[in-house]
């Protein structure tokens, strides 16, 4: 079952919908590759020159945790 099919839940807003499904579509492109993908994007890479110091999931979860997104459960919508 999807669990963005039906509302906020899970932790994660529906509107969030699109934004997964790009984020699988990068992660397929780019062989699930992390370090590729953020090279290849200049806002991921701008990211992560601003927080330099911070692995890719600390910088993940603080950003989701301001958003009030759940990080655990945006990561199990991208593993469905």
């Amino acid at each position: 079952m999807n669990p963005l099919g039906n509302g906020n839940l899970g932790g994660i807003p529906p509107q969030m919908r699109n934004s997964i499904q790009q984020a699988k579509q990068m992660m397929g492109f780019f062989g699930g590759n992390p370090q590729q993908i953020i090279q290849n994007n200049p806002i991921l890479n701008q990211i992560m020159q601003q927080n330099k110091g911070k692995t890719p999931e600390q910088i993940f979860r603080s950003m989701a945790q301001q958003r009030g997104i759940d990080p655990d459960a945006f990561l199990r919508e991208l593993q469905n």
